[in-house]
């Protein structure tokens, strides 16, 4: 069982040592990667419908996307919408 475990050892110092240096390879197309870009301006807007004005939350969602089609590229518009539970 000693000898056994001997074995396990070897074999999982040779299977680390392969996985880390083939993680460390640098690929070839490291340099066609996209990098992205910093945004302008980042907008970030909540609507909570979980009260009385929940009924106002598909209008208004409507408007914001279409006034986002009239933002640059180099804008984002994140719109995070908390309805009520079903």
């Amino acid at each position: 069982m000693h000898e056994n475990n001997k074995d396990m050892k070897k074999l999982l110092a040779i299977v680390s040592m392969a996985l880390l240096l083939t993680a460390c390879s640098k690929d070839e197309d490291d340099n066609n990667r996209n990098i992205p870009t910093l945004a302008g301006r980042t907008v970030v807007v909540y609507m909570s419908g979980e009260n009385n004005l929940s009924t106002f939350l598909n209008k208004d969602l409507a408007e914001i996307r279409k006034g986002a089609q009239l933002i640059s590229n180099d804008n984002n518009l994140v719109v995070y919408v908390d309805t009520p539970a079903r």
